[in-house]
């Protein structure tokens, strides 16, 4: 595993290829008596944009991200939530890679949002760090990947 580069919240930072940087986080918690009780789902919203044909193969072929906390517990993108209503946001696809919407390589120069849930304890949210993992050659079976450790402030929190 390789060590991802810090970035702080409202950074573009480039990998890859690509350009990456995070909107925020939306937050959804749960009602104590419910199954879920002590956990939250968290949105965050990851722009990718590749410079060429290149950075948009490798994101096809090897795109991962995972939550991290202060303890280096960590939790990887869940799909229980997958029938949310994104309104008017059309969200790439990050099932195998990242994709577009329409599960298409992201065109280069293509601004793409990636929103991708994370269920983790509710008590974990605010320390949590954002990483992103993208192979830097485009074989699938030789990845060598490298990473970015996002910091992300919550959408609408400082209203």
């Amino acid at each position: 595993m390789p060590d991802p580069q810090p970035v702080a919240a409202g950074e573009t930072v480039e990998l890859a290829g690509s350009e990456w940087y995070v909107t925020g986080y939306g937050l959804s918690t749960f009602a104590e008596d419910s199954d879920l009780a002590g956990m939250a789902a968290i949105d965050v919203g990851f722009h990718v944009i590749p410079g060429d044909d290149r950075a948009s193969e490798l994101l096809e072929n090897q795109c991962r991200f995972r939550a991290v906390d202060g303890q280096g517990r960590s939790w990887e993108p869940t799909t229980e939530f997958s029938s949310r209503d994104t309104g008017d946001l059309d969200p790439g696809n990050i099932m195998s890679g990242c994709r577009n919407a329409d599960s298409e390589p992201i065109a280069p120069g293509e601004d793409q949002l990636l929103i991708v849930t994370f269920k983790v304890p509710a008590d974990v949210v605010e320390e949590l760090r954002y990483e992103v993992r993208v192979a830097t050659r485009p074989e699938p079976d030789a990845p060598s990947p490298a990473a970015l450790l996002f910091s992300a402030d919550e959408l609408g929190g400082g209203d």
